[in-house]
């Protein structure tokens, strides 16, 4: 009876689909998303089906990035601060809030 139960339960597991790599693929775009649109790990982890220890896998990388981002964007808000105290050129201006856009892209 055992033998059966196995047999059945390891056929039940075949049915199943795989997490294949675009399946993955499509599951870590969607958890960036959602992780940018403010969800908890835990709040995209049962979204995704997923553990929350694969989203932190997931996330880990994009985490560093809009860190990175955020720090070098407050650092572009004082450069222009002290730019716009210094009267400088609004084409210097110009330059750093362009520069300024392309981090907000990452965020």
């Amino acid at each position: 009876m055992d033998t059966i139960k196995k047999y059945y339960e390891l056929q039940e597991r075949n049915d199943k689909p795989k997490n294949t790599p675009k399946n993955n693929k499509d599951k870590i775009q969607k958890a960036i998303k959602l992780y940018k649109d403010g969800l908890t790990q835990k709040e995209i982890a049962q979204k995704l089906d997923v553990t929350e220890q694969t989203v932190l896998r997931w996330l880990k990388p994009i985490k560093k990035r809009i860190k990175i981002a955020q720090k070098n964007t407050e650092l572009l808000h004082e450069k222009i601060n002290n730019l716009l105290n210094e009267n400088a050129p609004i084409s210097e201006v110009q330059k750093v809030i362009n520069t300024l856009e392309k981090y907000r892209l990452l965020l």
